[in-house]
């Protein structure tokens, strides 16, 4: 309980000072075209990241997880790991951003020639801090395993703080193009403390080419993620079509759901994850199931709670946009508003990171990817009724949609593989 708590504390001042730094972007250069194309050059790097760490941690977070016993042998993973890591990262985006002048006008059609232009400049410091954010990520899935939550989340925070400081100093004078570099600079500066308390692993192309059975795990996940992960593409395909401001409206409104997942995440999820495998190494499929439980039973008390505190707290929150932000006030309840209909998609962004964690334990990354294309080829119709119908209202709610559907068909697959190794 300390522990998760210690954790809360850290990552929710680390996730405030995210979001301080969009709020702050906000205030200064205001809601319209620039900002929607500063947003939209984050789309592609977050995708490739989240494709390429969800399937690294499918194969390294059980693997490390039970050899944390050995410090060699964890280190020498974890070589393998970065190495792995590089390879997919760094091809992976020479590749993307080769290709950003053909990607950016079929992704955007809605931004005009001046968008395109701006978004690709912006693209670029973002696909290469990329490449470290998916190297940090490791190191943190290794950290973890061995229990040392707080320390990856500490250098996560203090990074973040520093670098909002430094933002608030020079954007006013030296614009977006300064967060920019400002940003490539704290991944840089997280990889390599983080490196510091992992050891110093030095990436292993060699081993990580010759490693097959990590590469066997992944390539489902690669395969399949590379499609579901691209939901935020379509998002921002839609999105490019609203009216000025539409992008960053609706990008806000996620982050502040993203946020607070993310603290959930590291506050129930986290702790969970790495016992899973521990409980089917020694075959207690029941405490398995109590355990996975148990966690999903504290999402929902929780994201219930955040539901009764935003409808409770409405008037005061869009208060504090308006003045905060300088927004108008059709502009503060539409973030409310699309906040509000994207509270499905908090749930499952973190009840889903369980039941994941689940299968990977089980050494099963194919059902969870499985599930995922299903649902992201019936979410594809969801949004485009729902945008047409609602605009922003309507593609949160589909959102929200898709996700809860997703996690309801994967619980019941999970507790019946559960119950049929119990049996």
């Amino acid at each position: 309980m300390r522990q998760s708590i210690s954790i809360g504390f850290v990552v929710t001042l680390q996730l405030l000072a995210t979001i301080a730094t969009q709020l702050v972007i906000i205030r200064i250069i205001g809601i319209g075209t620039e900002t929607d194309a500063y947003i939209a050059a984050q789309t592609a790097p977050a995708v490739l990241t989240a494709i390429i760490v969800t399937a690294l941690q499918s194969a390294w977070l059980p693997r490390l997880s039970v050899l944390t016993g050995n410090i060699s042998v964890w280190k020498n993973e974890q070589s393998i790991a970065q190495g792995q890591g590089l390879l997919l990262g760094g091809g992976i985006v020479i590749i993307v951003y080769l290709l950003l002048p053909v990607l950016i006008p079929l992704i955007f059609p809605g931004f005009d020639g001046g968008q395109e232009q701006r978004v690709i400049l912006f693209s670029m410091p973002l696909l290469l801090a990329a490449v470290f954010n998916i190297q940090t990520a490791l190191l943190t899935i290794a950290l973890r395993a061995r229990s040392q939550f707080i320390v990856a989340e500490f250098i996560t925070m203090f990074a973040a703080i520093i670098a909002l400081i430094v933002i608030v100093k020079v954007l006013p004078e030296y614009g977006l193009e300064a967060v920019l570099i400002i940003n490539l600079i704290r991944s840089i500066c997280v990889y390599l403390m983080q490196m510091y308390f992992a050891k110093w692993p030095m990436p292993s192309l060699i081993k990580a080419w010759r490693c097959k059975q990590t590469w066997k795990m992944m390539r489902p996940l690669l395969l399949g993620a590379s499609l579901y992960k691209t939901s935020p593409l379509v998002d921002r395909y839609w999105l490019s079509q609203a009216t000025s401001g539409g992008v960053t409206i609706y990008s806000l409104s996620q982050t502040i759901m993203s946020m607070l997942s993310t603290v959930l995440e590291r506050v129930i999820a986290m702790p969970l994850t790495p016992s899973f495998a521990r409980y089917i190494e020694s075959n207690d499929f029941k405490g398995l199931r109590k355990a996975y439980r148990q966690g999903i039973k504290k999402v929902t008390i929780t994201v219930v709670l955040i539901a009764a505190l935003m409808f409770l707290l409405k008037p005061l929150i869009i208060v504090a946009l308006v003045s905060l932000l300088n927004l108008k006030q059709i502009m503060a309840e539409n973030i409310w508003w699309v906040s509000v209909f994207l509270l499905g998609y908090l749930h499952v962004a973190v009840s889903g990171t369980i039941a994941v964690a689940v299968f990977y334990a089980f050494g099963d990354s194919k059902t969870p990817v499985t599930i995922g294309i299903v649902g992201f080829i019936g979410s594809l119709f969801l949004k485009f009724v729902g945008f047409e119908l609602f605009s922003l209202y309507g593609l949160a709610l589909a959102t929200s949609a898709y996700y809860v559907t997703n996690i309801l068909i994967m619980n019941i697959v999970l507790r019946r593989k559960i119950c049929g190794e119990i049996s």
